[in-house]
């Protein structure tokens, strides 16, 4: 065995600095621990071990032993770093200095919403390569942030629903078929945000129309009926727990650059007018049996107006209901 004494270790001290292989990995870890929390007598060990494991991940070692307990309780881990090349190491590591590492140098992963920096540029699908967001966002089209938010935030619908339903001891065939629907959505907010390549062989401005041959990346919502297959799958499941992660720090970031497109509603509570606008168009698309966001979008002025009054009118005889309910207690 080769005793290693010092080794000195690249680690990443920011979300930003992350790879998008890496957040996947560690999203994976943490998907791992919630399951494994909500069993345990002793949640705070199952955060120390995930931790743990986000610590060894990153910094490229593996644990050979942990080889004896010291008087005061501590013990020493006999460790090695990834690759056969270092098969044969043994660096000892007390696990206090363990403890102070993960304390000194995981402290970025409390704060989620700080990644700004893009996770991906490409993703090879079939033979072609597919464009992810830029940093912050910034190549997105706002019908693409607001298509992507209504699948978002129709994808968690979904889930609680299918939750709500599974504690009320609804039927397994209609549960599965929530969970089923919620899935769908979650590959067409991947199918929203990662767009396949075009070719473009003309191009328009206030010049006039110039003959180009070239590779383009842009953004229709017909793709997201048409290439939501493609983001189905085990490891589609973790690059969306990431590029959400990445969404929701961009629009915190909106947040504070723009404080002014918030809402104050009754209770105090507030909400971006985007999460708003997701809101009436998944309401209207379930309430008019609208197949896609673009038939809304396609549909006359009128005809919508008309849904949203019948919904209106919908929600006024139940606030109704109940009041008279209420009074009759």
């Amino acid at each position: 065995m080769e005793k290693i004494r010092r080794i000195d270790l690249d680690f990443p001290h920011s979300w930003d600095e992350l790879t998008g292989k890496q957040m996947e990995e560690i999203h994976r870890l943490k998907n791992s621990a919630i399951g494994k929390a909500q069993y345990s007598e002793d949640p705070e060990k199952v955060v120390n071990e995930y931790k743990l494991r986000v610590f060894l991940y990153l910094a490229g070692l593996k644990v050979r032993k942990r080889a004896y307990k010291k008087d005061d309780g501590t013990f020493i881990y006999i460790v090695r770093r990834k690759g056969w090349k270092h098969l044969f190491e043994e660096i000892p590591m007390e696990s206090w200095q363990v403890a102070q590492w993960i304390t000194d140098l995981l402290a970025f992963l409390d704060e989620p919403n700080s990644r700004l920096e893009a996770p991906y540029e490409f993703f090879r699908i079939g033979t072609k390569k597919w464009k992810a967001p830029d940093s912050q966002l910034t190549s997105l089209t706002f019908e693409q942030y607001n298509h992507a938010q209504q699948y978002l935030m129709a994808y968690w619908d979904t889930r609680s629903a299918a939750e709500e339903m599974l504690k009320d001891g609804g039927t397994r065939k209609a549960v599965k078929h929530l969970y089923k629907e919620s899935e769908q959505y979650r590959a067409m907010f991947l199918a929203t945000l990662i767009i396949p390549p075009v070719k473009q062989t003309q191009h328009v401005d206030e010049n006039g129309t110039y003959k180009v041959n070239r590779i383009a990346y842009v953004y229709h919502s017909s793709y997201n009926e048409k290439n939501w297959k493609h983001f189905t799958g085990k490891r589609w499941e973790y690059v969306f727990e990431v590029m959400v992660q990445f969404m929701q720090s961009c629009l915190e970031e909106y947040r504070n650059k723009f404080p002014d497109l918030f809402t104050t509603h009754k209770g105090g509570e507030e909400q971006d007018f985007i999460v708003l606008e997701a809101n009436k168009m998944n309401a209207i698309k379930k309430y008019g049996e609208f197949k896609n966001y673009q038939d809304i979008y396609n549909s006359n002025t009128f005809f919508i107006f008309g849904v949203l009054s019948n919904m209106c009118q919908e929600a006024k005889a139940i606030e109704e209901m109940n009041r008279k309910m209420k009074s009759k207690r």
